[in-house]
């Protein structure tokens, strides 16, 4: 199972959070400021400096990252990174509770 598959699946009772561990050298992706130079590197402390993706979902602020870069949403400015170096991104967001992993179908 790859990561669009586990997040296109409906959620288990038992299902815990570190059943993630096994996708996070996985790239997600997230929409790149246009005036972003294309060869710049993409890093965590780089990525801080843009204006990602927020949504309320319920109570919760979290960032969005796309687990397809064929996403329709995403256009053609865009960047990835591994799942895990978004995660730690989350923390260094003030305000924001987590983040959301979407499919094509926004699952």
């Amino acid at each position: 199972m790859n990561l669009i598959e586990y997040i296109g699946r409906p959620s288990t009772a038992d299902e815990t959070t570190l059943t993630l561990k096994a996708f996070l050298d996985d790239e997600v992706f997230f929409k790149r400021p246009p005036s972003v130079d294309p060869a710049q590197p993409i890093n965590p402390d780089t990525v801080a400096n843009w204006t990602l993706e927020a949504k309320h979902m319920g109570d919760s602020i979290v960032l969005v990252f796309y687990t397809s870069q064929t996403n329709p949403r995403l256009g053609d400015e865009f960047a990835g990174l591994p799942l895990r170096e978004c995660l730690q991104l989350s923390f260094g967001f003030p305000g924001v509770d987590g983040i959301a992993l979407v499919n094509q179908t926004m699952s």
